[in-house]
């Protein structure tokens, strides 16, 4: 069975020793959890412009300057029909307003600043990516591996 990739983009906001992170639950998860504010590249829509309207739609806030890329994740969700999303995540510089629920999106409950050893995620089970991740990590620290330059976004 093939899988589908779609587009999503993520947003790092700190502040002091706090990063944003939005409380969400969607129609078919048990419970809530918390994530960094972001969500799917609308047709036609570019990076940018969809970081800016997640943030805005998820916690409330106008972004103002988005920093460097700082990361890529790939997400598999089964809740979508075994699609996964590839995940660019930006720093966000500059933004206006204090973070709440807009009410733009019915699946965020929360938006608010959490200090960052609160924010961590709990530790998980090895599994094949995360042992990739590892491997990748280590060889990182290692230099046996060169991360490339990362560019900074233009506003």
């Amino acid at each position: 069975m093939s899988e589908a990739h779609w587009g999503a983009v993520g947003g790092l906001v700190e502040r002091g020793g706090s990063i944003l992170l939005v409380r969400e639950q969607g129609p078919d998860e048990n419970e809530p959890h918390w994530a960094i504010p972001g969500g799917v590249i609308e047709e036609g829509e570019s990076i940018i412009a969809a970081l800016r309207r997640e943030l805005r739609e998820e916690a409330g806030i106008a972004v103002e300057k988005i920093g460097s890329l700082l990361y890529v994740s790939e997400i598999a969700d089964d809740a979508f029909a075994n699609r996964r999303f590839v995940v660019p995540v930006f720093g966000v510089l500059n933004w206006r307003g204090e973070p709440k629920a807009s009410g733009r999106d019915p699946f965020v409950l929360e938006a608010r600043f959490v200090p960052k050893p609160q924010a961590a995620p709990p530790a998980r089970k090895a599994s094949p990516d995360n042992e990739v991740r590892r491997r990748a990590d280590s060889r990182l620290a290692k230099r046996q591996v060169r991360p490339r330059r990362v560019l900074p976004v233009p506003d």
